[in-house]
């Protein structure tokens, strides 16, 4: 039962911080160019098919990934954990990187207005 419940909250969080990098990276794509994008799968989905279908795309593509990791879990529930804490303190990162970014353009176009 904790294991589930662990599994749920990661899985929760693992879609809120898609969510806050999809936004995140927008912001920085929109102000800086696609150039910006330092994943080589997504600079392909955002140079193939712009910025907003593009990273659509990428992130639908994460819908497949929800039934095996629920898959994953159902045989190795620790394993599947781990590997959720691993990649949203990834994302953690990542999003906390990409406002970084878009704080200091605000900032700085700001100060030439």
């Amino acid at each position: 039962m904790l294991y589930l419940l662990a599994f749920i909250l990661l899985l929760f969080i693992f879609t809120i911080l898609n969510i806050m990098d999809y936004d995140s990276t927008y912001k920085v794509i929109s102000a800086f160019g696609w150039r910006r994008e330092k994943n080589p799968i997504a600079r392909f989905f955002i140079k193939k098919f712009g910025l907003k279908k593009g990273m659509l795309i990428l992130k639908s593509i994460l819908l497949i990934i929800y039934p095996l990791m629920i898959y994953y879990f159902l045989n190795e529930p620790v394993d599947i954990i781990i590997t959720l804490i691993v990649a949203n303190i990834i994302f953690i990162l990542i999003v906390r990187n990409n406002y970084k970014i878009v704080r200091k353009h605000i900032k700085l176009h700001s100060m030439f207005k």
